[in-house]
């Protein structure tokens, strides 16, 4: 406390506000954290506008990050923070590389399937007996 003059003269402890020791404003519309309460004080706007640009911009950080890689299924990127959306981004980009690296495994160990229809065989010049020779033995393996 300080010792200040009335306007009366005499000499008059007055507290210091703000000062450790000093009252406290026990007002409860008085709200602290701005956070706390949005609406109720000037304080919040600016924190729920900044909230709110914050949250549009981890949406379109999501959205950038599903557009560099197709493979990723978007319900695996989640997250309302920039910190939260890449970690779950990394851990999706880490099963859809684990798929792509398993996919290239199988298809190297099974071999390569060409499409389409099977490759020919070298034809060879065949004379009318082999041709009636070869149909023969065709038919006769089918057994018909």
């Amino acid at each position: 406390m300080t010792i200040e003059p009335n306007p009366g003269g005499t000499l008059a402890p007055q507290p210091n506000f703000g000062a450790p020791g000093g009252p406290i404003d026990t007002d409860e519309s008085v709200v602290a954290d701005p956070d706390a309460a949005a609406g109720e004080t000037p304080l919040a706007s600016p924190n729920a506008g900044l909230r709110a640009e914050n949250l549009a911009l981890a949406t379109r950080l999501r959205e950038a990050l599903l557009a560099t890689d197709a493979a990723i299924a978007p319900e695996l990127v989640t997250g309302e923070t920039v910190a939260e959306i890449e970690a779950s981004y990394a851990a999706a980009k880490a099963i859809a590389d684990r798929v792509r690296e398993s996919v290239r495994r199988e298809s190297l160990a099974g071999g390569i399937v060409p499409a389409g229809a099977p490759g020919r065989s070298a034809a060879r010049p065949l004379n009318a007996r082999d041709k009636i020779r070869a149909g023969l033995s065709r038919s006769s393996g089918s057994g018909g």
